[in-house]
């Protein structure tokens, strides 16, 4: 029998399909509820679902209690070992700019520490190396996000084309821009920061392995010979390459003294972020040597894929089937790096882009406008130290689903998300290029933590979506435990 990856047919027909994914084509059913990705929907069967409830909120304060035990490893520090702040950073396409702003208020908040080890995929991969040399590169990060348009990243093929050639965009823009912020001095920073002990990894996926790749920069970066600048820069344009949309990047290897070609993808095809222990440093036989070091994730995008109706026709249900998974996957590695934490008494810290902004959802659509509104987001949540989250995902009660009993069902909205949440609390952003203006009266910057009547002028408001079918107000106001 002939593997599937042989059938030129198979092959053209799985890159149309992510092409479709990636520009979100679908069409609309029309007996679909449509509803928030912060809603719940319950069995109105179950016999007391009151003390269903009281279980799963009894389940999330177990999992927040064994959280909070890793404060008591700090007993187990070493004063000779003074703890470390690592950073791991997601793949997001546009979303990357959340990531942007995020640095920048956390920079601007006065309590950004200097990072021991950073690690990227993807748009992290291209942001990684300046969060890693520092904040002074903060306002090239605010250039460059807050100005990008998709012209600067991508130039689309035609269908036919695209069947034929493995991709359906060229990735020759991409890899013109970084490039062009990738330089021999920039490379020559990461180099000298490498020498006095700390770590920059990216992740690739190889195509050929199907496994993630990481690449210590650093170690790569003290080469210092035009070579090495071309394989750094290869690498975080591998790291951004979507598969599918992009053509993969040929690397040269040599193995036992042959020379053959590796072709690398997006790292977020194998993790969304990643770190690992061996990041660390630690000594064999000592799990608690870094007890009390914080690892920090910035995820560029949200924790749930906003819900969507979907059609009946084939490229509907890829789209929404591989996003599904996308995001699932994205949430697991978030729980695998928690575990590692519980595993060596780090302190867990994450932020991700809240469930209840608004945008096209399209993250290869770079349009300033757009990138200018995930900066100004990242921002004000981070300066007003609104950003941080100490558990993952799937672990709080709005996130945790109970099993159906039936298919008659009751919803049940979160009380912590205003319906809808378009405050901006008026506050300054961050320093970006001249003639920026601060906030978008058409698409106002949400500002978590900040409620309607609070005291804060909020422009007009737009429904997040069309409401489902008739809700009551009961279940609008419906408090979870």
């Amino acid at each position: 029998m002939t593997p599937p990856s042989r059938l030129i047919p198979t092959r053209g027909l799985l890159w149309a399909i992510l092409g479709f994914v990636a520009v979100g084509c679908h069409s609309i059913h029309p007996d679909c509820p449509r509803l928030y990705s912060t809603d719940r929907l319950v069995s109105e069967e179950i016999r007391d679902l009151e003390a269903k409830l009281d279980e799963e909120s009894a389940a999330w304060m177990q999992v927040r209690n064994v959280s909070e035990r890793i404060s008591g490893f700090m007993g187990m520090l070493d004063p000779t070992v003074p703890p470390q702040n690592y950073l791991a950073l997601s793949g997001g396409g546009k979303y990357g700019a959340f990531t942007v702003g995020i640095l920048k208020g956390w920079t601007d908040s006065g309590t950004r520490p200097t990072f021991d080890v950073v690690t990227g995929v993807s748009t992290g991969a291209m942001i990684a190396t300046f969060a890693y040399l520092g904040p002074q590169y903060d306002e090239l990060l605010l250039h460059y996000y807050s100005s990008l348009d998709t012209n600067e990243v991508l130039r689309k093929r035609g269908l036919l084309r695209a069947f034929w050639s493995g991709a359906m965009a060229d990735s020759k823009p991409l890899a013109k821009t970084i490039s062009e912020v990738i330089t021999p001095e920039v490379v020559t920073a990461v180099a000298a920061e490498h020498r006095k002990g700390r770590g920059l990894y990216v992740g690739t996926t190889d195509l050929n392995t199907r496994k993630l790749i990481m690449w210590d920069m650093g170690e790569i970066a003290c080469r210092g010979d035009q070579a090495s600048l071309e394989l750094y820069r290869k690498i975080i344009l591998a790291s951004a390459s979507v598969p599918g949309y992009f053509p993969p990047v040929k690397i040269d290897v040599e193995i036992n003294g042959r020379r053959f070609v590796e072709y690398h993808a997006d790292g977020g095809a194998t993790a969304s972020a990643f770190f690992r222990s061996s990041m660390m440093k630690m000594p064999p036989g000592k799990p608690f040597y870094r007890a009390g070091s914080n690892l920090y994730i910035i995820v560029a995008g949200k924790r749930f894929a906003e819900p969507s109706c979907p059609g009946t026709r084939l490229t509907d249900v890829a789209s929404n089937s591989i996003s599904s998974m996308l995001y699932a996957a994205s949430r697991n590695d978030l729980i695998r790096m928690f575990t590692l934490c519980l595993i060596t008494g780090m302190n867990y810290q994450v932020v991700s882009l809240p469930q209840h902004f608004q945008d096209s959802n399209n993250s290869l659509e770079f349009t300033p406008k757009e990138m200018q509104r995930l900066i100004r987001l990242g921002y004000e949540m981070a300066v007003h130290g609104r950003a941080w989250n100490k558990l993952p995902p799937e672990t709080s009660v709005e996130e945790r689903d109970i099993p159906r009993v039936g298919t008659k069902l009751k919803l049940l909205r979160n009380p912590g998300v205003p319906y809808p949440l378009t405050v901006d609390d008026g506050k300054p952003g961050p320093a970006l290029p001249e003639g920026l203006p601060h906030s978008d009266p058409h698409h106002p910057v949400p500002t978590p933590g900040i409620a309607p009547g609070s005291g804060s002028k909020s422009p007009p408001t737009a429904p997040l979506a069309p409401p489902m079918m008739s809700p009551t107000p009961a279940d609008r106001s419906r408090r979870v435990p």
